[in-house]
């Protein structure tokens, strides 16, 4: 070993330590960097408690090829719809009309960020309400074993589309959509006809927008089983 005479320290200059210096700071590099991208996740990390030590020979330790390692960990925290998708992945393969619900709520997101629009809070209120009703007609169309073809037509699920009061009707008979619920999307959708049929501007607040997409998450979140970050 490369000692000092005392056995306090490592003489660095020695031949033995040499031979192996490029290797040591290589780890030393990988881990450090994979240490500071975890620092926030550490509680999610599980020791490994048993193993195989794998001997090498001392000319393929000291050899100054590159070691392959794994790449380390991305420093950059998924955005909330990033990590939706991901929460959802499994569910949109398997329900792809699941997508655009989905997609729709990242879009709320992207409108959100646009700051230098001062009405933002507009487009969104709108994209929300229109991806409730998006929602309901896909869950009729999708969900035959309640809503038989024979019965939902094309031509009767078209009349029955210019009605939202009977189309949250016929999915409420089936799924459980808590009156509370209901009661909130339709106080926004008379925000957004306000917004499209009265001569006075109405004004969308940043907690509208939050407020009514937490209502929507809940509506996918009870129709098709979609995961959002505050569930």
């Amino acid at each position: 070993m490369p000692w000092n005479s005392s056995k306090s320290g490592i003489t660095y200059s020695h031949p033995a330590f040499m031979a192996v210096r490029g290797r040591i700071i290589d780890f030393i590099s990988y881990f450090s960097q994979v240490s500071r991208r975890t620092k926030h996740q550490r509680d999610e990390i599980i020791a490994q408690a048993s193993g195989i030590m794998e001997e090498l020979d001392p000319a393929q330790a000291s050899s100054g090829r590159k070691k392959i390692l794994p790449r380390p960990p991305s420093t950059k925290r998924p955005s909330r719809f990033e990590q939706v998708m991901e929460d959802n992945s499994r569910i949109v393969r398997d329900q792809p009309w699941t997508l655009g619900l989905v997609e729709a709520m990242g879009l709320v997101d992207v409108i959100g960020d646009q700051r230098r629009f001062k009405t933002r809070n507009r487009a969104a209120l709108m994209l929300l309400d229109s991806n409730f009703e998006i929602a309901l007609k896909e869950f009729i169309v999708h969900r035959k074993d309640l809503f038989p073809a024979h019965k939902y037509t094309n031509a009767f699920l078209a009349n029955l589309m210019t009605s939202r009061t009977n189309v949250i009707k016929d999915v409420a008979s089936k799924m459980t959509l808590p009156q509370t619920l209901l009661t909130k999307v339709s106080h926004y959708y008379d925000l957004r006809n306000n917004l499209t049929h009265q001569r006075a501007t109405v004004e969308v607040s940043d907690r509208d927008v939050e407020d009514y997409r937490k209502v929507i998450q809940r509506v996918l979140r009870t129709l098709f089983k979609l995961k959002f970050p505050s569930d």
